[in-house]
């Protein structure tokens, strides 16, 4: 018997049948594109993965920077220098070595509550004997805290020499911004008391000579 229903109800399936197949295929493009698509930078829980190939640095740390809410300065000209790694699930800090090579840098925290977040990372030229060769900075301007000045007061190894140049610092404060910058961030963030000490007196010098 061939009844306009039954008849209705066979082109319904057929017509269910083609769609199902479509939509199935559909799916498995879309999940083989989305597994394709390459994964340059991944951070979770404090650690970084990348998968690099002769990338300029200035996009991996732009990148990086909007995967981590961080600000990234750089406290000399950006790079565009190409950088390749290859490294999975390493801590941010040891991630960046391998990323900036012998570069300085220095990560900045903040905290609300039990709350800790990546504020700021700020990155120099490589210190001397390290990483790549660079060529011999020009001359940096009389009003502008000189590059190597502010290299000792934020990475030197020798406490005694990150004080003087802390105080040297504070002459520079009404001419370059930057003073104030790096002085509040190492009164709140260094590691050794007689630095955060240092700073904190230079910018409450500096505030009161203004």
């Amino acid at each position: 018997m061939n009844t306009p229903l039954l008849s209705s109800i066979r082109r319904c399936l057929r017509i269910a049948g083609v769609l199902g197949s479509l939509l199935f295929f559909c799916g498995i493009s879309t999940s083989s594109s989305a597994a394709d698509e390459p994964k340059t930078l991944t951070f979770q829980n404090g650690r970084l993965s990348a998968h690099l190939s002769a990338t300029p640095i200035r996009q991996v740390m732009e990148h990086l920077g909007s995967l981590t809410g961080a600000r990234v300065l750089w406290l000399h000209q950006a790079e565009d220098t190409p950088v390749s790694v290859d490294f999975t699930d390493l801590p941010l800090a040891d991630a960046l070595r391998r990323i900036l090579g012998g570069r300085n840098f220095m990560l900045f925290y903040r905290s609300s509550g039990q709350e800790t977040w990546l504020s700021e990372i700020w990155i120099s030229a490589p210190s001397g004997g390290q990483g790549q060769a660079v060529s011999p900075l020009p001359p940096t301007p009389p009003a502008q805290i000189p590059a190597q000045l502010m290299q000792t007061a934020l990475y030197g190894q020798d406490t005694a020499a990150r004080l003087n140049a802390i105080n040297r610092m504070k002459k520079f404060a009404r001419t370059d911004p930057r003073v104030q910058s790096i002085l509040s961030q190492l009164s709140r963030n260094a590691i050794e008391p007689e630095v955060r000490a240092a700073a904190e007196q230079a910018l409450a010098e500096i505030g009161a000579g203004q």
